[in-house]
């Protein structure tokens, strides 16, 4: 099969490196159980039987035409960080709320869909308080799986963005820019939590995922072997005949005999960032000097 190294879109495809829809956009507004458009695309993957991974606030929406895509290559992701509908419905406006989100998940899981619930971002203290709470709820709705990743503020935020998270403090009585200002670390352009408090967080919901029998996959920036499952944070593992990219630290970190890496993937020009520095250079090249960088650290 020949390749182009300069269109890595191409490449990934060709690999069968799996679609993530949703990412910046919510693949299924209410206006989609009208205008099927998701759904067009989700029947062309179907028909080449191509990995997809989704990610949504509202599964009722794909619920809805759900039994068109039963047996299809696809893994659902819910996105929900709270598991309480009335800190939601101050948070998340406009999105339903967790208990009907929890409701489509059971009805699709036992249409035999397996379903991850992403608790994206982990808000502290909130969601350490409720964290034996939220999982044992996943697994009474049927959740295969969940993933997480601390909350981020950019270093650099507008008056805006301090507005937003000024608003989500005072439902949790607690001054988040305060905290993060205070008790941060600095990632890159972000404030992100302590390690102490990161890894506090992950162990806690490694052991809980433990005791209720279900998957976690650990989605932070902070890798460790210790917290999570595997090297796909999505939990898109059980997608047919896929490959993932085996040369980052999380693909390392989890190596596992029983996923396909794709070499190929390492060989395409970096041209999807918005650093120039890495421009013209190959993943394998920048994935390989990330690692060495923190060795070093």
């Amino acid at each position: 099969m020949d390749y182009d190294y300069t269109k890595a879109e191409t490449v990934a495809f060709k690999e069968r490196i799996p679609v993530k829809i949703g990412a910046t956009a919510d693949p299924f507004p209410v206006i989609e159980e009208k205008e099927r458009i998701t759904y067009d695309c989700l029947k062309v993957f179907q028909q080449y039987d191509y990995p997809v991974q989704i990610s949504t606030k509202n599964p009722e929406v794909f619920l809805s035409y759900a039994e068109d895509f039963v047996g299809a290559n696809i893994a659902l992701n819910v996105s929900c960080s709270f598991c309480d509908d009335s800190v939601a419905r101050l948070i998340e406006r406009g999105a339903i709320s967790p208990t009907r989100r929890f409701e489509a998940i059971k009805k699709l899981s036992d249409m035999g869909f397996k379903i991850t619930v992403r608790i994206q971002p982990f808000i502290l203290p909130y969601s350490m308080e409720v964290a034996e709470r939220f999982i044992y709820t996943l697994k009474e709705y049927g959740v295969w799986g969940f993933q997480t990743e601390g909350l981020k503020l950019r270093v650099c935020m507008s008056e805006k963005e301090k507005l937003v998270f000024r608003k989500i403090g005072d439902v949790f009585d607690f001054d988040i820019i305060a905290y993060f200002k205070k008790w941060g670390t600095i990632e890159g352009g972000d404030r992100v939590y302590s390690e102490v408090r990161k890894r506090e967080m992950l162990q806690t919901y490694t052991d809980l995922a433990k005791k209720y029998g279900i998957k976690f996959f650990n989605a932070d920036n902070l890798i460790d072997s210790r917290y999570g499952c595997g090297a796909e944070c999505c939990g898109t593992e059980f997608l047919r005949n896929h490959k993932i990219w085996g040369g980052c630290q999380r693909s390392q970190a989890f190596k596992s005999d029983a996923v396909q890496y794709s070499e190929e993937f390492g060989k395409c020009l970096v041209n999807f960032t918005r650093s120039q520095k890495n421009a013209g250079r190959t993943i394998a090249e920048v994935c390989a000097e990330y690692k060495y960088n923190r060795k070093k650290k």
